[in-house]
Order: structure tokens, then sequence, then C-alpha cells
């Protein structure tokens, strides 16, 4: 299967992993560009999943227990799209 996101930044962390696999699967999603890691070491956090619909697709924010990241699916259904991710368990 070829891989969806862009080749500018491809690094993700360990939480966001299980949402690539189902968004690169799926016909609607055009692109997915991984925005940079932000560390928490210090703030244990509750592992999220935020969407916000922005032009053009959707903006992710991936929340694991140390980490930060952003993620943007390019899909011209991003109804489709957001319900999937509502039935991804983290």
């Amino acid at each position: 299967m070829k891989s969806k996101t862009t080749k500018n930044h491809t690094t993700y962390i360990k939480t966001a992993e299980k949402l690539l696999k189902e968004l690169n699967k799926m016909s609607e999603v055009e692109k997915i560009s991984l925005g940079f890691i932000k560390r928490t070491p210090n703030k244990k956090g509750k592992v999220g999943l935020k969407v916000k619909e922005i032009s053009g697709g959707l903006h992710l924010k991936v929340r694991g227990n140390t980490s930060i990241q952003d993620i943007y699916v390019y899909t011209k259904d991003t109804e489709i799209v957001s319900k999937v991710l509502e039935n991804i368990n983290l």
C-alpha cells in the first residue's frame, strides 16, 4: 500500500500509529501531513484526539502520554473521515 504521508516530515508519535494506518487505507484521504512533535515530559497527559475541520480537510491534535502532535488530513469528505476517526480506540 502506498503511503499518503508527505515526505517532508515522516516521524509520528506512537499514539498516532493506529490512526495513520486507518487513514492510509481510506480512499477519501488524499494526503496526510505530519506536524512537529511537542514533548511534554513533565506533564503526563491523558491519551486522546481532537479533530477540527479546516479548509480542505481536518486538523488532528493527537495527545500521547508525554507528547503532542498535529496532523493534517486532506480530504473532500470530512464527514466520513471524522466518523472513522471517532471509532478508533487509541
